[in-house]
């Protein structure tokens, strides 16, 4: 019993053994063959036919390292051990660069060829620049838990296929292969034909189809699964191969659903870019002012936003475009059809872009051309106003400058102001508007530093000037009011001494003024009164307004000076007048008295001598006619004639009189008895002249009577 036990442990160790070697055998194959696919890329095309004796010499050890890292890596020459350990120590230096795990490696063991440091060397190159790599460059901890993860998301939509790790074991069915690569290309077989088949028939599908369609080269056959000569290492080896290959691809599920989208991505963009197509933005502008050209310009603006967000989806749609053409498991006519759709829309954007770009820039020329131009008006203003505005100056630093003109230059200033008032939106437009340019990237550097510069040029000296031109109002002000108050008080005082000089005059004049002239004299004074009055009453409203809003003026000593004078000439004037006044009144009163006396005496010289005449021609009439002749009656007739004309003239006379008496007594104001006597005397004369016309009718009445008689005597 124990010889047969002793026969089934040496069986058992034998097959054991024998198992290793095949499995030990099963490495150095697939490492081998991993190899030389990578020396493929080697210039000289380098194979190895014996892992364990060609990697002894370190020069094909080096050439790998050349492929895998691209460096220039030059072999030791030489036959010599000694070259072959300098060989792999240059090689083990370099895998120490790229974090290479090297625990137990050294090159004297690899020179004389030992299997195992060979074969964990070949392991620890092949994960590093196999695994860790086609994980792009992960962290070579986790290098295979993320390669595991790929492919439970990718197996997650087969019910029924689950795995957890890299055992052989947990694949050797061959389901999880096929569903790795039925999800990036299902049209290569049905997964439910799968299982009719055995173990190693669904093996040798998937490497199969790995290797035709998506160029993966086995590292194991079918048999080396079913017969677990298939170590994890090695699996893992062949799964990151898929990996590498697969893993730029979309799982074909997602791939309908991909191209769908990028195509309606292009055509929802080609739609967007033809109606920007039959923009009239696009259109040029026919003899364009300012405005037209700042709006066209802000509608660029709007446009071009448009079309950079335009171009941010159409690169987003250019990604996914380029994702469905790198993808295997799509359809090349689609690919063709995709391909031409994609190449419209990157064609209608280029058209439309250049459209608009060569529009905007005629736009954008014609708006600096206009720009500039507004600029050059404004400072031309500018210039014109700085002109006004040092002339200004010099009339208000001129001491002897007259009234009417700091009057004009003061209106002057003030439509100054309100001419740049009023442009003052204008300059503010223009400016910013330059500063929209000078932020525009399609125009060239030189031309937005010109506009910025002269915008702010244009900005900063029209602020100033305004400022400038205030201030220079506030002081015209000042100096006008100064004039004013100045030249009020010249005139005050120069017509104070008008009427000092004529009232000095007057009282030279008016000894020899009769009562007429002193009355006209009388009324000059007391108009001259009033107005002197109100003037004074002016003179003191004024003074008063000025201490109180001018105070800084009137208490300059010049100015304070002229007031008190004219305050004393005020005084010294009334006084005169005055006494003028007084003067001339009691001159009036005297002067009456002379004419009373003068006038009485002119109406007695006048009243007396006719009077008498009257007298004497009633005498000569109380004769009579008998005693005369023919002859003397005849020239008493005449005489008669005569008296009658005369009494008729001395009746109008005694009207005139009556008339001159009544403007005397109205004009000089004549006393009771003066206008009594008058009165009677015209009286007297009126009854005198009554008798000598009653007299004169009875005579005239007589004569003729004898006057016919003595004609017929004769």
């Amino acid at each position: 019993m124990a010889f047969t036990l002793n026969l089934n442990k040496s069986e058992f160790d034998a097959t054991l053994q024998i198992k290793a070697v095949e499995r030990q055998e099963f490495q150095r194959r697939v490492f081998q063959n991993w190899i030389n696919s990578r020396l493929k890329n080697y210039p000289d095309s380098v194979q190895v036919n014996d892992l364990f004796k060609d990697l002894r010499d370190g020069t094909t050890l080096l050439k790998l390292l050349e492929v895998l890292t691209g460096k220039k890596l030059k072999p030791v020459k030489g036959n010599m051990r000694l070259h072959h350990v300098n060989n792999h120590n240059n090689a083990l230096n370099v895998l120490k660069e790229y974090n290479v795990k090297l625990i137990g490696i050294h090159a004297n063991s690899l020179a004389d060829g030992d299997q195992l440091t060979t074969m964990g060397l070949c392991w620890n190159i092949m994960y590093r620049f196999q695994i860790v790599e086609a994980m792009k460059g992960g962290d070579s901890k986790n290098a295979e838990k993320e390669l595991l993860d790929w492919c439970q998301y990718i197996l997650k939509s087969f019910a029924g296929i689950e795995i957890n790790s890299f055992q052989p074991s947990k694949w050797k069915d061959g389901y999880a292969l096929n569903g790795i690569i039925h999800s990036f290309q299902p049209s290569l077989f049905n997964m439910n034909d799968l299982s009719k088949m055995g173990d190693a028939a669904r093996i040798e599908n998937a490497i199969y189809h790995a290797k035709h369609t998506f160029g993966v080269e086995p590292v194991f056959e079918p048999n080396d699964m079913i017969s677990d000569l298939v170590d994890s290492k090695s699996f893992v080896i062949y799964i990151s191969q898929l990996y590498m290959v697969l893993s730029s691809l979309t799982p074909s599920s997602k791939n309908d659903e991909s191209l769908s989208k990028v195509e309606k991505a292009i055509l929802d963009e080609l739609q967007f870019l033809s109606s920007k197509h039959d923009s009239t933005l696009l259109q040029a502008l026919q003899n364009p002012t300012l405005k037209d050209l700042k709006k066209r310009y802000r509608n660029y603006n709007v446009f071009f936003k448009e079309l950079e967000a335009a171009t941010e989806r159409i690169n987003s749609v250019k990604v996914d475009y380029e994702c469905i053409m790198q993808s295997n498991n799509i359809a090349s006519v689609d690919k063709e059809n995709v391909t031409l759709s994609f190449e419209k829309l990157i064609n209608t954007y280029k058209t439309l872009q250049s459209n608009a770009q060569v529009a905007r820039n005629a736009v954008q020329s014609k708006l600096v051309s206009h720009l500039i131009e507004q600029f050059d008006q404004v400072f031309e203003v500018i210039k014109q106003v700085k002109h006004d505005h040092d002339n200004i100056s010099k009339t208000l630093n001129d001491e002897h400058s007259l009234l009417s003109e700091v009057q004009e230059k003061n209106v002057l200033c003030e439509k100054t102001i309100a001419v740049l008032s009023e442009m003052k939106p204008l300059v503010k437009s223009l400016n910013d508007l330059s500063e929209q340019l000078s932020r525009d990237l399609s125009i060239n550097e030189p031309v937005k530093k010109k506009l910025h510069m002269a915008g702010n040029n244009v900005q900063n000296e029209f602020e100033i000037l305004i400022v400038s031109l205030q201030k220079l109002l506030e002081r015209s002000q000042k100096v006008l009011d100064e004039k004013k108050f100045k030249d009020k008080m010249k005139n005050w005082l120069s017509g104070i001494q008008s009427l000092q000089i004529w009232l000095k005059q007057s009282l030279q004049l008016k000894i020899d003024f009769n009562s007429e002239q002193l009355d006209n004299e009388l009324n000059k004074i007391k108009a001259c009164l009033s107005d002197v009055d109100s003037k004074w009453n002016d003179f003191l409203k004024l003074t008063t307004e000025w201490n109180e809003t001018l105070c800084d003026i009137v208490k300059n000593n010049d100015y304070a000076v002229m007031q008190e004078d004219v305050q004393k000439d005020f005084a010294d004037l009334h006084k005169m007048l005055v006494h003028s006044n007084n003067q001339c009144e009691m001159m009036i009163s005297e002067n009456l008295m002379k004419d009373q006396s003068n006038v009485l005496k002119e109406w007695k010289s006048f009243f007396n001598p006719m009077y008498e005449e009257i007298n004497l021609l009633v005498n000569s009439l109380v004769k009579h006619p008998m005693e005369m002749d023919i002859i003397s009656a005849k020239r008493r007739k005449q005489n008669i004639k005569e008296y009658e004309n005369k009494i008729s003239s001395y009746m109008k006379e005694i009207e005139l009189l009556k008339e001159r008496k009544l403007r005397i007594i109205k004009q000089k104001g004549f006393s009771v008895e003066i206008e009594s006597t008058i009165e009677k005397d015209v009286e007297v004369v009126q009854s005198l002249l009554l008798n000598v016309k009653v007299a004169v009718k009875e005579f005239n009445k007589l004569f003729l009577d004898d006057y016919q008689k003595l004609k017929k005597r004769e």
